[in-house]
């Protein structure tokens, strides 16, 4: 029971509660200041506040400064309590829980009462657990064990009661913990791994075998290289020289800003390519020989985009003259490679990965039952929207303007986004500017790395082509990893690469 008392709002004592925000009290004050204080604070023996905060402080506000001329006299030095006494810490819990049901909580606050009651329940009863704190409060389990895996993050986080709702809170803290998911498992690699990986990562020690410019990546910027090499009359093959190489290092070392077209008080260009390259490197050789140099679960996206076994001068080259540049596949050949990636592939994952797998429409079936066979989650495919496409008999059957890729899960992977558009709409590379004939836009990755893209962790490119794959997954936060059998597409990428991150 309860009995009404009056005591000096000095007096009263404010623990530990939920709520946080208390609006706007303006409102509040001139309602009081017009008929008084209609419902009494709820406070116990020991003059601990259990409700009405929100009240308490206009009393203590009107206090140091009373106001002028009321309508009804208000004595500020005394407020009207309800005392309540013999209350558990849970009742005075249960109290605020009561009190402030109604839509006055903000998310967080309430989500920072439901985590109290149930840490508070949970130390009494040993084998207490989120069934049972969902049935005391009689909210879903699913939702009561959603809010306080938030709350718990909010103590790590408290930035993210800034969100406007919770699920806006959700998605942001899920990003954050992907990327610290993909951080640690990185650092956690062995040492050998780890100074392996960044042997590899430093844009260069991998290229260096197929691509001996690469290896010069750390002395200047290619255009210098590039204009060197003119001078003596220099091809990719003299490169292979160890001796030539080391004149072309003694000479680029040599440099001055001048000579690199900068100002005398500016640094020059090297220096200005190096602070802003991100690692990564582009090896010329196939899939198969790069797959095993990645550490055992590092790997946070991987795109392949391998020869698609349609066909292609068969369908497209007797009837319209055009010509493949690239090498395709047999079906046999295709399906044999994906029987070995979907294998390997595994152990090196994080355990919530996407990967892209572009393909032709007519493999789509079954290349999602070959990686259901291995353990992936699949769905519907998803197709590339182009502005232009071919046909052979263009009167009689419609002009085929899209490709086809494939979104599979490995582990509990879920998109950064809300959702992801199973079309994207993208334009073409323009065709003077292709490094070769498939060359995919970086606007296609760019809408579907921004859903699938895992920050801090490695992305692997099975077929990088022209590596616009490896310059976007950059741009997300991670680390490109990729390879090709077509030497001159390495050349090309990592000229690329250093344009775009100095550049942009």
């Amino acid at each position: 029971m309860f009995e009404i008392v009056t005591r000096n709002p000095q007096e009263i004592k404010v623990a530990t509660r939920s709520r946080e925000l208390f609006g706007d009290l303006n409102e509040l004050d001139a309602d009081i200041q017009k008929v008084g204080m209609l419902n009494p604070i709820l406070i116990d023996e020991n003059n601990t506040l259990l409700a009405g905060e929100r009240r308490l402080r206009v009393y203590l506000k009107n206090q140091e400064k009373p106001p002028k001329d009321l309508e009804i006299p208000i004595n500020w030095s005394l407020i009207t309590c309800r005392l309540m006494t013999g209350l558990s810490k849970e009742d005075m819990i249960f109290i605020e829980w009561i009190e402030n049901k109604r839509e006055n909580f903000k998310w967080f606050e309430e989500i920072g009462l439901k985590l109290r009651l149930h840490v508070l329940w949970s130390s009494q009863a040993n084998s207490w657990g989120y069934r049972d704190t969902a049935e005391r409060l009689k909210v879903s389990l699913g939702g009561l064990s959603s809010d306080l895996f938030l709350g718990a993050a909010l103590k790590q986080f408290p930035e993210l009661k800034n969100c406007d709702t919770k699920r806006k809170a959700r998605g942001i803290y899920q990003k954050v913990q992907n990327s610290a998911e993909a951080a640690v498992a990185i650092q956690s690699l062995p040492k050998d791994e780890q100074v392996r990986l960044k042997e590899m990562m430093d844009g260069s020690a991998e290229l260096a075998a197929a691509d001996p410019v690469g290896s010069l990546k750390a002395d200047a910027d290619s255009q210098h290289l590039d204009d060197l090499m003119l001078e003596q009359d220099l091809t990719p093959e003299d490169l292979k020289d160890p001796a030539v190489l080391e004149a072309l290092k003694a000479q680029l070392a040599k440099l001055t800003p001048e000579d690199a077209g900068a100002d005398s008080d500016d640094e020059t260009i090297i220096n200005t390519v190096e602070s802003k390259l991100p690692a990564f490197t582009y090896e010329v050789c196939k899939f198969q020989e790069l797959l095993p140099k990645l550490p055992n679960k590092s790997v946070g996206l991987v795109e392949m985009d391998p020869p698609y076994a349609i066909g292609f001068e068969d369908v497209y080259g007797k009837t319209q003259g055009i010509k493949s540049s690239e090498k395709d596949y047999t079906v046999k050949e295709l399906f044999a490679e994906m029987e070995f990636f979907f294998d390997k592939i595994r152990e090196k994952l994080l355990d919530k990965t996407w990967i892209v797998l572009w393909c032709g429409h007519e493999h789509t079936e079954p290349l999602k039952a070959l990686a259901v066979k291995y353990g992936f989650t699949t769905q519907k495919a998803c197709i590339w929207k182009k502005p232009s496409g071919h046909s052979n008999t263009p009167s009689t059957t419609a002009v085929s303007n899209y490709e086809t890729y494939l979104l599979l899960r490995w582990g509990d992977a879920r998109f950064n986004t809300p959702s992801l558009n199973a079309c994207i709409d993208s334009d073409t590379v323009p065709a003077g500017q292709r490094d070769h004939q498939w060359e995919k836009h970086k606007d296609v990755y760019r809408q579907i790395f921004r859903a699938v893209a895992k920050p801090g962790a490695l992305f692997f490119s099975t077929h990088a082509g022209s590596g616009n794959a490896m310059i976007i997954a950059s741009v997300y936060g991670m680390t490109p990893i990729g390879c090709d059998i077509q030497k001159q597409h390495c050349f090309s990428f990592v000229k690329k690469f250093k344009a775009y991150h100095t550049e942009e």
